[in-house]
């Protein structure tokens, strides 16, 4: 994409390739300088190959999209806020202490759309959940739907080959006590959906792509051993996640091969009322 400039004349932008992990960066070039300082690697978890040019608020604050990878803040606060419009009350949950400034505003959170007389409403939560006590609280139970996308996945918490630490995520809690908390933040009948989108897996010869693995990281035994009805277990959704991306000219405008590169798998648990 192309570059922003801030009001002390520095640009900044992304670039959709490199970078530690070769899934891009995040750059700034400062006023008067010609070299670029990278502010951020992009690995997988915090999203890759960045998509769109940058935009920025009033504030300062930089906003964009990735085309792969973790979606950036509590899911993709755009995604909570959509569904709030349709009258849904919606908790977004993210350990990235980077959003506590990010998202800052009053209105970031609270009856969404603000004065409507069916206004669903977004809850921003910071913690990792279910780890974390506090956390439990504040995300509460009793839900209908929840929703898990491009964050567990199999290559991010049980990968095939070695992979540094950032690329490896930390429940805080063994694999089945995140499922006894999932299963019991879940209404009866409530279900979770595990949504996985990812690029092609590693070639023979390269470097292990954990966030390629979007299998579901928890085993079929365990998932019914928890209570779960497994209504679908890393059911291919490829199709559909290409037809979505040419709908979005991810292959016209951004030359991505989407039948070799583009991928999509979920799981569909329910909890047995």
């Amino acid at each position: 994409g192309g570059v922003i400039v801030d009001g002390g004349g520095n640009l900044y932008g992304v670039a959709e390739r490199g970078g530690t992990f070769g899934v891009g960066t995040l750059f700034k070039i400062p006023s008067g300088s010609n070299q670029p300082i990278v502010l951020a690697h992009f690995d997988g978890t915090n999203g890759a190959f960045p998509a769109s040019s940058l935009t920025a608020d009033p504030s300062g604050n930089l906003y964009g999209t990735t085309m792969n990878g973790g979606d950036f803040g509590y899911g993709t606060v755009g995604h909570l806020r959509l569904l709030a419009a349709m009258g849904a009350h919606t908790i977004g949950v993210d350990v990235d202490p980077f959003l506590t400034a990010l998202y800052d505003q009053p209105s970031d959170q609270g009856a969404f759309p603000p004065g409507a007389a069916r206004a669903g409403s977004v809850k921003l939560v910071l913690g990792r959940w279910p780890a974390e006590p506090r956390v439990v609280t504040e995300v509460g139970g009793g839900h209908q739907v929840i929703l898990a996308k491009n964050v567990l996945k199999r290559g991010y918490f049980h990968p095939t080959e070695p992979v540094g630490p950032r690329q490896k995520f930390d429940l805080g809690v063994t694999d089945d006590a995140f499922l006894a908390a999932l299963h019991a933040a879940l209404a009866p009948g409530g279900v979770v959906m595990i949504y996985n989108v990812s690029p092609r897996p590693a070639r023979p010869g390269e470097r292990y792509r954990p966030h390629a693995d979007g299998r579901c990281p928890f085993s079929r035994s365990s998932l019914e051993a928890a209570g779960f009805e497994i209504v679908a277990l890393d059911r291919d959704d490829g199709a559909a996640m290409r037809a979505h991306a040419r709908a979005l000219a991810w292959d016209t405008s951004m030359g991505m091969d989407l039948e070799t590169d583009l991928f999509a798998m979920f799981t569909l648990l329910r909890r047995r009322s």
